[in-house]
């Protein structure tokens, strides 16, 4: 472990230094050194190599590489295509680093911040960003699962089998792609971005987000602990395309019909108010029908539930030697009804191994 460490601290020493001192020729050796960081961790079993990377501070040190260099480094990185190309290699490099991986999310989040990634993204895009970028935070977002179909065709329902046309790369975002939700974080730093992206990449990320909203309770579960239903209602007054808006409201429903707090409710109930001049809000029509659809119509058909995320919570039964046995009819029955929505692990580990009962 020792050895392996020195070697990943030689690595990343060696890639910030050539992004600090780059020249014509190497200038493009950073994202080449990010992309070969990312190929180690996308084996299989690479927890204790994610830690080992983690431990030589690769988050502090691939995150600064984000900033561009003043003087000759930048006019170097500039002509190698920008720090866009660098940035893309990043956040593949992030993904790599914290997929099914809970304690490096952890780390990033107290020691660097999604606040902080999302300026370094709007400083290297220079605040108009791109197809490319999108696909690349929802792979973080789903710890690099998220699929790409290399045509684009619709299905015989109207649906679709993708739900854009092909990006830069000439690959478009897959309907497989939809699974479950890993890091809610990027969900909601992906709002904070929404309007940085063009009409058609704004509509694209609602239509994902409700996608994977629609698919599972968990991941309707972690969307509405990231605040996501708070800032979708913040969204609505905002000079916005009409199709953007009745996309954004039918994510709303989504989440308010499976949570909503008593902040999030009185924020929706304040879209309500007269504006200045006692005059009516145009978005009055929206908000009554997100009213109407939360109450007419519950996310779940089961009017009481327990909901076990398979992280943080299950039900633990005590040892039989404690159970109230009656001596005249030493047994017990319990009924219940169980629905699994998922046999994958969610913090991804490769040898999971899911359990109804674990005795």
């Amino acid at each position: 472990q020792e050895l392996f460490f020195k070697l990943f601290e030689r690595y990343l020493d060696t890639m910030l230094k050539e992004h600090t001192n780059p020249t014509p020729d190497t200038a493009e050796l950073p994202a080449l050194l990010l992309n070969g960081l990312a190929t180690i961790l996308d084996l299989k079993d690479c927890l204790e190599q994610q830690n080992l990377f983690c431990s030589a501070g690769a988050f502090i040190k691939i995150t600064s590489m984000i900033h561009i260099t003043p003087g000759k480094a930048e006019e170097a990185i500039r002509a190698a295509g920008g720090g866009r190309t660098l940035c893309l290699s990043v956040l593949r490099a992030l993904t790599s680093l914290m997929a099914g991986n809970e304690e490096n999310k952890d780390f990033f989040a107290k020691h660097i911040g999604y606040d902080q990634l999302k300026e370094l993204i709007l400083i290297s895009f220079n605040h108009k960003l791109p197809r490319l970028l999108l696909t690349s935070l929802l792979d973080l977002m789903l710890d690099g699962k998220l699929s790409m179909s290399p045509r684009v065709h619709e299905s015989d329902d109207g649906t679709g089998d993708v739900f854009a046309e092909p990006d830069e790369d000439g690959a478009a975002i897959s309907a497989a792609s939809v699974s479950t939700l890993r890091n809610p974080s990027i969900a909601s730093l992906l709002l904070k971005v929404l309007l940085y992206f063009e009409d058609k990449d704004q509509q694209l990320l609602m239509d994902f987000l409700a996608k994977l909203a629609s698919h599972s309770s968990l991941n309707r579960t972690r969307l509405c602990s990231e605040n996501i239903l708070f800032q979708l209602l913040e969204m609505i007054p905002e000079r916005l395309s009409p199709a953007l808006v009745e996309k954004i409201a039918n994510l709303v429903k989504l989440l308010g019909q499976h949570s909503i707090t008593v902040r999030e409710a009185n924020k929706l109930i304040s879209l309500l108010k007269p504006l200045s001049g006692d005059l009516r809000p145009p978005w009055i029509p929206t908000v009554l029908d997100i009213l109407q659809s939360m109450a007419d119509s519950p996310q779940s058909p089961f009017p009481v539930y327990f909901d076990f995320d398979g992280i943080k919570s299950s039900l633990v039964l005590p040892t039989l030697p404690r159970w109230p046995f009656n001596k005249t009819n030493p047994s017990f029955t319990a009924v219940s009804w169980v629905c699994v929505e998922s046999f994958s692990d969610p913090q991804g580990a490769p040898n999971y191994q899911p359990r109804l009962f674990s005795f």
